[in-house]
């Protein structure tokens, strides 16, 4: 071991004992990574600042040095921590700590002089590592903290229970206290740089790296008293998220789950959105009344939902289908109903059904079953039943007030999409308007957004371009600002299909290539299958075949995995209107055995496929259906004389 260290250690020890900061600070080991690594960033670096830290490393150095388990004065274990922190710095003398340690007063000397090596040792192979350096930084923190006053103490504690930069006058009513001595104990803490304050000291921020540290420091009173007072000042402020966040603080979980439920849409358009989401999760079905723990869970899924995390939404509205209350059990599964209308028809118009079940046997919530009506309306209009939309949006509108601006935008918005179906431009401009109009007025930008991106797709099918473009626009603008990822990837698929109207393909590809990246980072199955489509559709139309085949496998998947048949069959007839008849994609093993075997036979029926791949039924008609689609194999008969053979030219 470097000698000159052990002789710096010995020194060190010995001016720790006799109180001497300053010969401390001028010892070499005061100028080494050990103690310049535990200053404060911006702390001023005194004589006395940096002998205290040497003195504070150097009781770190005895604490590497103490065994495991409960304190002894006579085991041998023990001999090298007892005579060095007792000794220097609980300053006992020899006659008495050999007395406590039942050895004689001249082995004291001997075991010393074998603990101050033992240190060095420490003290050493931590410069040549520095593997621990934040437990360092703590053992200088806590000497710095005893050393102010009381006072001063407790105002660091609630600083640091603060956080931000607080308010003079916050901290006098926390104290209740408005004293000289206040302004003079957070000098004192600004001048050794444990604090910062602005140029007139009407706000005081603790040093950032002493919070953790502070943190552990405040008592269980300190703690629910300061919290709740700091959450009461920040929901006053209209901040709403930081005074949930010192509400749960506080142990009051109830009250900061009310203030997330009462100001969730405010905190979203501050953009704080995953703030919510991280606090919502620490929450607890105990901490919480029985109607808040639901609701908080449907707010969940709805936060989650807009982030795009549609697994977490779902998962969120699931816990919630457990209310037993109708009115929260209702919702539950609308929500979870709209959310499933993005990956599975099937599931959805089965949580829309059950949601009308609910309401029209308790006709308790006239509003929430108008809206089920219509989202099941739009079950019904993406697989083109229109009667059933038709009926289904007749039974809403009997529900809904013109003045309930609300749910009237959100059911003049399905009866746009009705007249589209029955391709009544004028009608579906004139129910777009009014859900535009109503939306407005109650300043909803989820709606707005929607239906000015609604507008814009409807203009640009009557071939009004400039309009198309402007309300996309509004769209596009209302949807970055409300973080709706959704939103702006339907814009983007909506304008490729402008330019693409427009024969502009290469803007067209595009547009539409960005939109689906958005909406496969997104998981929405729906859209993405959709965009597929267009994606082949232009490929196809400029001659890309190996791209239309690659989307044309996509989306077809798609379609066929999340029960959309409708566009199933669109992508089938999409290969026949464009002429495309030949393929030169990659095919998976299955397929390249059915097309192998039709080379030798004249045909193959589904039960011939299973028992070639070793498939079940199910999935042998899926690939078999995916082959048709390809125009690789064509299907014959009906009902049992279904067969398959290659196409004829």
């Amino acid at each position: 071991m470097n000698q000159e260290i052990q002789k710096t250690v010995g020194e060190g020890f010995k001016y720790v004992r006799e109180g001497r900061i300053l010969e401390l600070s001028a010892l070499p080991l005061a100028h080494t990574t050990l103690i310049s690594d535990c200053f404060l960033a911006g702390q001023p670096i005194t004589p006395d600042i940096r002998g205290r830290t040497l003195r504070s490393i150097l009781r770190w150095s005895i604490d590497r040095l103490k065994p495991g388990g409960e304190h002894s004065w006579f085991s041998l274990e023990w001999r090298n921590y007892n005579t060095l922190y007792y000794f220097y710095f609980e300053g006992l003398k020899v006659a008495e700590l050999a007395e406590k340690m039942g050895i004689a007063d001249q082995t004291i000397y001997w075991i010393r002089s074998e603990a101050v090596t033992a240190a060095a040792k420490v003290l050493q192979e931590e410069i040549r590592q520095g593997i621990d350096g934040q437990r360092r930084k703590f053992y200088v923190l806590e000497d710095q903290y005893k050393l102010k006053t009381q006072q001063a103490r407790k105002i660091l504690r609630l600083l640091a229970a603060f956080e931000q930069s607080m308010p003079y006058k916050l901290i006098s009513s926390a104290l209740n206290d408005e004293s000289i001595e206040i302004r003079n104990s957070l000098s004192e803490l600004v001048n050794s740089g444990m604090a910062i304050s602005n140029s007139n000291f009407s706000t005081i921020l603790v040093h950032p790296e002493i919070k953790d540290f502070l943190a552990l420091q405040l008592t269980a009173d300190e703690k629910e008293t300061w919290h709740t007072l700091i959450g009461a000042h920040f929901e006053e402020d209209g901040n709403y998220i930081e005074a949930a966040k010192h509400y749960k603080i506080a142990g009051n979980a109830q009250k900061s789950a009310d203030i997330l439920l009462a100001h969730n849409e405010s905190i979203i358009n501050d953009l704080q959105i995953e703030a919510i989401q991280e606090l919502i999760e620490e929450f607890s079905q105990q901490e919480l009344n029985y109607k808040t723990w639901y609701q908080i869970q449907l707010q969940n899924g709805d936060n989650l939902k807009l982030l795009g995390n549609l697994d977490g939404a779902l998962l969120a509205y699931q816990k919630a289908l457990s209310a037993e209350p109708v009115d929260l059990k209702s919702e539950a599964y609308f929500r979870r109903a709209k959310a499933l209308f993005l990956t599975n028809l099937d599931e959805a118009l089965a949580h829309f059904n059950y949601c009308i079940q609910l309401l029209e046997k308790s006709e308790s919530n006239p509003d929430l079953l108008a809206k089920a009506y219509i989202g099941r309306a739009q079950i019904f209009l993406r697989e083109d039943q229109l009667e059933a939309a038709g009926d289904s949006l007749t039974q809403a509108s009997k529900l809904i007030q013109e003045s309930d601006r609300g749910i009237y935008s959100y059911l003049q918005s399905a009866w746009y999409y009705l007249s589209i179906k029955n391709k009544d431009h004028q009608k579906a401009v004139q129910h777009g308007q009014q859900a535009w109009i109503a939306a407005t007025e109650i300043a909803d930008s989820v709606r707005m957004a929607e239906m000015s991106h609604n507008l814009g797709m409807l203009y640009a099918q009557m071939g009004n371009y400039d309009k198309s473009k402007e309300y996309l626009g509004k769209s596009a603008v209302i949807a970055q600002e409300i973080g709706n990822i959704e939103m702006l990837a339907l814009n983007k698929k909506t304008l490729g299909g402008l330019y693409f109207m427009q024969q502009d393909y290469d803007l067209a590809i595009s547009e539409y290539s960005e939109a689906w990246e958005m909406l496969v980072s997104m998981g929405n199955l729906n859209w993405q299958a959709h965009t597929a489509y267009d994606l082949a559709e232009v490929h196809g139309q400029v001659g890309n075949e190996d791209l239309f085949w690659e989307f044309h496998s996509k989306g077809y998947q798609l379609a066929q995995t999340s029960g959309f048949s409708g566009l199933a069959q669109e992508f089938e007839a999409l290969r026949e209107r464009l002429g495309i008849r030949k393929i030169d994609v990659a095919l998976n093993e299955r397929q390249i055995q059915v097309v192998d075997y039709l080379r030798n036979n004249a045909q193959i029926t589904n039960r011939e496929f299973q028992k070639l791949t070793q498939l079940s039924a199910r999935q042998a008609l899926r690939e078999l259906k995916e082959l048709v689609s390809m125009g690789l194999i064509e299907k014959e008969g009906k009902g049992r004389s279904v067969h398959y053979r290659l196409p004829t030219n």
